[in-house]
């Protein structure tokens, strides 16, 4: 058995060894810096400069790809490309915005760049550069299906991302009636972290939902398409991503019919998916220090 293996590895280091020839290993040297449709003819969308930096957004010359370029002094430091996506020198996903934006108390300017996958409704994301004497990545957020937004919440003139987390998209129903995580995430010592002190909010009383507790029972019954009902996990996620995740699953517990089956398998997939989340894990760990 030893043998035939043996055999084996010689005989596809050999095919390899014929593969990787000068022509086969350039063609693969190109695919590593870049897809080729990206990389052809490209024409110039966009430009920025600032502080000796050159920005740019280009595109392939039949429109298939983009690309983000970022250099200085003609040194290449950052290159981001995407089939089928658009990048904008902006926060808020258009073209010709201020993609600058100056911290207090820090001399070097803040670069950031949004960028969506081309898909009906994902993928989205926003990018954040520091741009003084050393080139550094600040934040890459994920938005998924929803576009991250930098605003400044508390006055501080530091903006904060709010950002949907889309953990259920399509879970337990369309993803038009998902249940999402609203998120805030906070600048602190040069990076983006879940500000769990923003998102934390006191427990609700329980007349809040007072008046929905009918039709929930009702829809829980009936078992739709579309199950449990939409908007019974938004409550229940509502409630977990301010901190009350104790409350939501009382809630669960107090309206769910006994004679309707499904609940401990739902319960089960949701801890699942949050568990996936790309930001609660953090919020809850952040969650426990503030107790």
């Amino acid at each position: 058995m030893c043998k035939k293996i043996k055999k084996y590895f010689l005989f596809f280091g050999f095919i390899l060894s014929i593969l990787l020839t000068s022509d086969t290993a350039n063609l693969f040297k190109v695919v590593y810096k870049g897809d080729p449709l990206c990389q052809e003819n490209t024409i110039l969308i966009e430009q920025k400069h600032d502080h000796g930096y050159d920005i740019t957004v280009s595109r392939a010359e039949d429109w298939i790809c983009q690309s983000i370029d970022i250099k200085k002094n003609g040194k290449l430091l950052f290159h981001n490309e995407e089939i089928g996506g658009y990048y904008f020198l902006s926060d808020n996903f258009e073209e010709h915005g201020n993609p600058f934006f100056f911290l207090p108390g820090n001399i070097n300017p803040h670069f950031v760049f949004s960028k969506w996958t081309g898909g009906a409704h994902c993928c989205y994301s926003l990018h954040i550069f520091s741009l003084g004497q050393d080139f550094r990545e600040v934040a890459a957020i994920e938005g998924g299906n929803s576009q991250p937004i930098l605003k400044d919440l508390d006055g501080d003139h530091i903006p904060e991302i709010e950002v949907l987390d889309d953990f259920l998209a399509y879970l337990f129903s369309s993803f038009a009636t998902s249940a999402y995580g609203a998120v805030i995430l906070k600048y602190s010592n040069g990076k983006y972290y879940v500000a769990a002190d923003i998102m934390k909010k006191p427990r609700p009383h329980s007349n809040l939902w007072k008046s929905k507790i009918y039709s929930w029972k009702n829809d829980l019954r009936k078992k739709g398409p579309e199950w449990p009902p939409p908007s019974l996990i938004q409550t229940m996620t509502d409630l977990i991503f301010t901190g009350n995740k104790k409350v939501a699953f009382d809630l669960i517990h107090s309206i769910w019919p006994p004679e309707v089956s499904g609940k401990n398998d739902f319960l089960s997939e949701y801890e699942k998916a949050l568990a996936q989340s790309n930001f609660y894990p953090e919020f809850e760990k952040k969650l426990k220090l503030l107790q």
